[in-house]
């Protein structure tokens, strides 16, 4: 293994910018399914051992020996029904989009989280809540949306982060900020679940936090890079980003930009950690 920075007490590593380019070289070595037009956006890998259904490009990232999240592409509007199908099935404790209004309108991406509809079968009802200011201009919508029509009628918090721009980064402290908020919805929506008596809750594979941006690599990425951060403080970045390319592709967290943002974070929480802060 490369050695990397200043070791710790904890024995892991700091990273410096020079190793942003040796981590964007990580390879996950995850086995690719072969492009589908009537699913995939985009013509790029994602893994069918993690794949959530046939039907959709998403898949749960597994970091350590958990799974962390579901990364998918915005869905088209041909696969909302399942989309939507997918969100009761797991359950979803909060549902995060990062794609922003400019990639939207640019290419006509369905607003579905943000708007009432009848999708086949399914039914929602959206209610905006209130909106969340987390600093360096960067603003998210905060939604009620519910979902009846299949299995059971769940209500999903739903967070659209709308001017993060592609291939583009967010702060550290934005990051952080963000994981936080997302952190705090999941345990009380896993709270709801726990007081009913879901068997959701002893499902490893439910409950998960669903993430998209565009192709559900570069802005998911990076989110759920700091979630694996926060979650397991033994494992060093490096592992990290192998992990979570394994679950998906080699294009999790996607640009030089993302990933340096993610050393920063990485390298703040190691210096908090390493002079007693704890987590």
């Amino acid at each position: 293994m490369r050695i990397l920075g200043k070791k710790r007490k904890s024995g892991l590593r700091s990273y410096s910018q020079k190793d942003v380019s040796y981590l964007m070289s990580i390879q996950g070595k995850a086995r690719s399914l072969p492009f589908n037009q009537e699913r995939d956006r985009f013509s790029l890998p994602h893994s069918p051992d993690t794949q959530v259904t046939p039907s959709l490009n998403a898949n749960r990232i597994k970091v350590g020996d958990t799974f962390l999240a579901i990364a998918s592409q915005y869905p088209f509007e041909h696969q909302l029904e399942n989309h939507f199908k997918m969100l009761v099935e797991n359950r979803t404790p909060v549902l995060l989009v990062l794609a922003s209004l400019d990639d939207i309108e640019r290419d006509r991406l369905p607003e579905y989280y943000a708007k009432s509809g009848q999708y086949g079968q399914i039914k929602t009802q959206v209610k905006l809540i209130n909106k969340e200011a987390f600093g360096d201009g960067i603003i998210a919508k905060i939604y009620q949306l519910n979902v009846s029509g299949y299995d059971a009628s769940v209500t999903i918090p739903v967070v659209h982060v709308f001017n993060w721009p592609d291939h583009q980064t967010v702060g550290a402290s934005v990051t952080t900020r963000i994981v936080t908020l997302l952190q705090s919805i999941h345990a009380e929506t896993e709270g709801f679940y726990q007081v009913r008596g879901s068997r959701a809750v002893l499902d490893e594979n439910k409950l998960l936090p669903v993430i998209h941006c565009r192709a559900g690599v570069g802005r998911t990425g990076q989110i759920i890079t700091a979630m694996a951060m926060q979650r397991y403080p033994h494992l060093s970045l490096e592992n990290i980003i192998q992990s979570i390319r394994a679950s998906r592709n080699d294009y999790m967290v996607q640009t030089p930009v993302q990933m340096d943002t993610l050393v920063r974070l990485y390298n703040r929480r190691l210096q908090y950690t390493s002079s007693g802060g704890g987590i």
